[in-house]
């Protein structure tokens, strides 16, 4: 509302002073007429005609001044308008041509033309609608309609339309009216002629399944929010793709996290994806799911919650022992001597404290 009030203001600020820059100018264009009319206009003096005289000692009562055929004309010598006026004047004139240039060029100097405003008529408590700003990328003739019903009571006002008409656009659609100057056309269905040969392009272009799949979804972007989006997209293609497409389309395109769980949700249509996606969305929020971390895991070939036996082992190690040496009867050349046989101690074992299977 503020940002509204500030608008009309300035306007009406800026119509002001453009009606005292008109004032001015014809001011000073009829006071410029009036110094070439005068400087035009010389005095002039009349011719006097002086009879030549003689000497009056010489002449009698009866003798009259004859009048000769030729009567020397004396013309007095026209006065001349003094120097020091007619440079004061010069000089005015200079200041008065002076200030009109510059005032010309402050006028072309401005970034737009004032003048396209006058044409403008502002309602009564007119108060500027709120429009969904148009950026560009989207079909220019559906932009259209809305603004139209936005200002549906001043579509017969079509200065008005046409000067409102840049506070419904943003980014490079705003860029575009200022440099084309699209507020100096004539009437409205220009305007808008202009803006539809503009973004013609986007209603050429239909979005495609290789579209869909490339979607993602944006950190900041809630299930609804995301959802809603890819099923707006996916209406626009022709032709449109069955309900079980759509949504094995849009579990591709989701996180791992929900991807993972919903693969193994049944759901009957597409709309039943937007409440089981936000419980899952809820329980990731409050920590419902405890997701295994993977830093520091030990990998082992036994369960985790399998009881183990720890067996110990004792071996029994054998006392070394030498041998014997037995004397047999009958063999001279060793003395009658062999070495006994080597006798092993059996080895011992501690019992187990129970069966092994």
């Amino acid at each position: 509302m503020a940002d509204q009030t500030e608008m009309h203001d300035r306007m009406t600020a800026m119509e002001n002073q453009l009606q005292q820059l008109l004032t001015s100018m014809q001011l000073m264009t009829n006071q410029m007429q009036s110094l070439q009319v005068n400087q035009t206009l010389a005095p002039t003096l009349p011719e006097i005609v002086v009879p030549k005289q003689t000497d009056k000692a010489h002449m009698g009562d009866d003798d009259m001044p004859e009048l000769e055929d030729d009567p020397l004309f004396v013309t007095a010598e026209k006065a001349k308008p003094d120097n020091v006026p007619k440079a004061e004047q010069d000089e005015r004139f200079a200041k008065l041509e002076e200030k009109l240039k510059q005032l010309q060029e402050s006028r072309n100097s401005l970034p737009f033309d004032l003048s396209v405003y006058e044409k403008v008529k502002m309602p009564k408590k007119f108060k500027m609608p709120e429009f969904e700003k148009y950026d560009g990328t989207s079909c220019p003739k559906a932009h259209l309609q809305m603004y139209h019903v936005r200002m549906a009571q001043y579509v017969k006002n079509e200065p008005l339309m046409i000067q409102s008409f840049h506070a419904s656009l943003t980014g490079p659609a705003l860029n575009w009216y200022i440099m084309k100057n699209v507020n100096l056309l004539d009437t409205w269905n220009d305007v808008a002629d202009a803006f539809l040969k503009q973004y013609k392009f986007n209603m050429d272009i239909t979005p495609s399944r290789e579209d869909l799949e490339r979607m993602e979804k944006k950190k900041s972007e809630s299930f609804k929010e995301y959802a809603v989006r890819w099923r707006n997209l996916a209406a626009q293609i022709t032709p449109e793709p069955t309900n079980k497409e759509l949504m094995k389309l849009f579990v591709k395109t989701l996180p791992y996290e929900f991807r993972n769980r919903m693969a193994s949700t049944y759901v009957e249509n597409f709309n039943q994806f937007i409440p089981v996606g936000e419980q899952i969305e809820m329980g990731l929020r409050d920590g419902w799911f405890n997701e295994p971390t993977h830093q520091g895991k030990r990998f082992t070939m036994k369960k985790d919650k399998e009881p183990t036996t720890e067996i110990n082992v004792a071996y029994a190690q054998p006392t070394p022992s030498k041998p014997q040496m037995v004397r047999v009867p009958g063999n001279q050349q060793d003395g009658g001597r062999v070495p006994a046989p080597r006798q092993f101690t059996k080895r011992q074992f501690s019992p187990l404290p129970g069966p092994l299977s």
